[in-house]
């Protein structure tokens, strides 16, 4: 069994020895209190997962040489109760001032929504912290403010440019530029697979290219993206060099099969490489 989702950006995040505050929801059941023991045994602070009374999520794949041939979850969705939304909400406020930056992986399973994004953005203006999101396609015009990065999959960032603007065009930087109206944001990536990332920053576009080679799976490699992208961020980095390095180590994932987790030696061994190069 291995963390999925929101759990596998948290844990990718841990791997780099950085201090990681999981806020989030699982079921209280068996595998659910079984995710929030690895989370600590890896040294997240848990104190903002609670435990709802729903089914933890499962997602189970068959693999057939190295590639994924079907999957069956096991789910109960549900929105969180106002209560426990207070709860979500109550908890951000009072990390906000240990944190660096706030980095949002929304599965779509009943955590994320306008409420929540609202006291988000106020908490990233305010304290003047980046604010990263993956956002699902239903999510992707809730206004996450001047401090926010968009990190979005092609397919995602298509759907929305056509449901929310109108824009129907598969050009890439039409692409960028309809996100970054629709979501109000400072910045966006739009990850392409083997075509690697383009990305919007002040108005100058990225092109950034893939070249790896072996592609096993790509179960999670926008998991990857988002979490090596963020935490190159806090140290600093460039916007183009953290894309670059993202995207270095997705290329390390999908040569992989199953979630990844990128170790501290692939990354500063990938870092090096594309200091070098930019």
């Amino acid at each position: 069994m291995k963390l999925g989702g929101a759990a596998n950006v948290i844990n990718s995040i841990s791997q780099f020895d950085a201090d990681v505050y999981a806020v989030g929801s699982v079921g209280n059941d068996t595998e659910g209190k079984f995710l929030k023991k690895l989370l600590k045994h890896k040294g997240v602070n848990i104190e903002g997962i609670i435990s709802i009374n729903s089914d933890t999520i499962i997602k189970n794949r068959i693999l057939v040489d190295h590639h994924t041939i079907t999957r069956f979850d096991k789910e109960n969705i549900q929105s969180l109760s106002l209560e426990n939304q207070n709860k979500v909400i109550q908890y951000i406020k009072k990390i906000s001032k240990k944190i660096q930056c706030i980095v949002i992986s929304d599965y779509d399973k009943g955590i994320v929504n306008a409420r929540l994004i609202d006291h988000l953005r106020k908490i990233s203006m305010q304290n003047n912290i980046p604010l990263v999101v993956d956002p699902k396609t239903k999510n992707h015009h809730l206004k996450y403010g001047k401090n926010c990065i968009i990190k979005t999959n092609y397919q995602n960032a298509k759907y929305a440019a056509s449901k929310f603007s109108n824009i129907k065009s598969s050009n890439d930087i039409n692409l960028l530029k309809s996100l970054k109206k629709i979501n109000q944001c400072k910045s966006v990536i739009i990850t392409k697979g083997k075509d690697g990332m383009y990305a919007l920053d002040n108005n100058k576009i990225y092109h950034i290219t893939n070249s790896q080679k072996n592609v096993y799976d790509v179960t999670g490699a926008g998991d990857v993206v988002l979490a090596v992208f963020s935490y190159c961020l806090i140290l600093g980095y460039s916007f183009e060099l953290c894309c670059r390095i993202a995207n270095a180590a997705a290329g390390i994932k999908v040569g992989k099969v199953g979630t990844y987790v990128i170790t501290k030696e692939e990354l500063e061994e990938i870092t090096n490489i594309e200091r070098k190069n930019s």
